[in-house]
């Protein structure tokens, strides 16, 4: 083989190692936030399991409902995040596509991705029947998740959880384009919090079909058992403090 040929094909294959390697790095990661995903899906079908079991007593237990209600609301917690990364992730992949020749990595890709639009699918499914079971057990505890001798709690509906700062400044302005003022972000465990704020439950509750036309996986959290020793802070997303949530 004449030299200039070899040289052309040792940097066609160099090239091609070069964006398999990348790739494998992506898929490596990505495939992580599959089986996480996979695994929020799986802890939400189990909650709603036995939010069922719960339905089909003849009587309230409160407990169980108050439990299931916190536990709830933390897998739409988790739901959403897992989301809002599975999105990231297939744009990332959308994109890497573009800077790629070889056909196999494309091929690759497209099948990375197509897994995670499958397990998005799973997680869609689980936001929807995890909030028809925390639907349900707040219409059986009387007052909401708090008792009924205790002051009203602070209720909230949150539209979205985000890792990436920027996401929660376009969810913050996208409350704001929809005339909703009173607007919260709450950081717990990493997860910036969009939160539109209310007085009570019975005012976050009128307004949840409102903002699940525009965000269709918000839902409903009582403040008080939701962000423990609030400390608000300095940083701000878009003109909204940062509270802090242990």
């Amino acid at each position: 083989m004449p030299f200039k040929e070899w040289v052309s094909s040792t940097k066609d294959t160099v090239s091609t190692i070069r964006e398999v390697a990348i790739v494998i790095l992506v898929i490596v990661f990505l495939f992580n936030q599959h089986f996480i995903a996979n695994y929020l899906a799986t802890y939400a079908s189990t909650l709603a399991q036995a939010g069922s079991a719960q339905g089909a007593k003849t009587e309230v237990d409160t407990p169980l409902a108050k439990y299931t209600f916190d536990h709830s609301t933390d897998a739409l917690t988790s739901l959403n995040s897992a989301k809002s990364t599975s999105d990231d992730s297939i744009k990332q992949l959308e994109a890497l596509k573009k800077s790629v020749s070889s056909s196999q990595v494309v091929d690759q890709i497209d099948a990375v991705e197509q897994s995670l639009r499958s397990t998005g699918q799973a997680v869609d499914q689980s936001i929807k029947t995890t909030q028809a079971l925390q639907s349900q057990t707040v219409a059986e505890i009387p007052n909401g998740p708090t008792s009924a001798a205790a002051a009203p709690s602070p209720f909230g509906i949150s539209v979205a959880a985000d890792r990436v700062r920027e996401h929660a400044v376009n969810e913050v302005q996208l409350l704001k384009t929809n005339n909703i003022t009173n607007i919260a972000v709450y950081l717990r465990n990493g997860l910036y919090i969009t939160v539109a704020r209310f007085s009570d439950r019975n005012a976050a509750d009128s307004q949840l079909t409102a903002i699940r036309a525009f965000r269709p996986t918000a839902y409903l959290i009582n403040i008080g058992s939701f962000c423990h020793n609030p400390s608000v802070s300095s940083e701000k997303i878009d003109t909204v403090n940062v509270t802090n949530c242990q």
